[in-house]
């Protein structure tokens, strides 16, 4: 017989259980994880824009 092994929600503190077995978080942290992650792209594609620019702009 196979032992289920029932998965937590790896946020620090939390003990739920997650919804399905290849999630890494519950739901409301998901969600959160989620927000912080669109957030976090726009930051990083701004700042290489901004220093790819710098570099053409410092060659002309």
């Amino acid at each position: 017989m196979k032992n289920l092994e029932i998965k937590k929600c790896k946020w620090p503190k939390c003990q739920k259980e997650v919804y399905d077995e290849k999630m890494l978080f519950c739901g409301e942290h998901e969600k959160i994880g989620k927000s912080w992650l669109k957030k976090g792209v726009k930051s990083v594609v701004g700042v290489v824009g901004a220093g790819i620019l710098y570099q053409i702009k410092k060659k002309n």
